[in-house]
């Protein structure tokens, strides 16, 4: 019988620079909501397990942060694993942002955790793993 490998995934404490620096021009960019700089992170070839692709991505993120002054992104790098073409990452996003509606503000926090794959730098797949969203709106609304 032969031996079957498995991959393990590594700390992002060993994580190379290239996916450091690939994961931080993402999240700056999106902090600025400067959509054209995002979309430098991600590969022509993009695709998600939500439908988005590297041609309807930036319209969705344009719709998003319309509705929100200023959202705040950060990412944390969980997992990740080399590949053949590149990396394989798995990532916890925090995205918090405020708005007003009806005079009122209204607070967005999410939780995005996701596997990324990453070839010469860029995101060519995505898939979500979970998500969590939470609105809560007033002054002091309930905790």
């Amino acid at each position: 019988m032969g031996s079957v490998r498995q991959a393990t995934a590594a700390s992002p404490e060993t994580a190379p620079a290239e996916l450091i620096n690939a994961l931080t021009q993402i999240e700056t960019a999106a902090t600025a909501g400067n959509v054209e700089a995002v979309m430098q992170g991600y590969s022509p070839d993009f695709t998600n397990d939500d439908g988005f692709t590297y041609e309807t991505l930036p319209a969705a993120l344009e719709t998003l942060w319309a509705r929100y002054d200023n959202l705040i992104y950060r990412v944390e790098l969980q997992s990740w694993e080399r590949t053949n073409g590149g990396y394989t990452a798995e990532t916890v996003t925090y995205i918090d942002g405020t708005q007003l509606a009806n005079g009122q503000p209204t607070a967005l926090e999410s939780i995005i955790r996701s596997e990324q794959t990453f070839v010469a730098g860029k995101v060519v797949s995505q898939k979500t793993i979970s998500e969590r969203n939470q609105m809560t709106s007033g002054e002091m609304p309930p905790t």
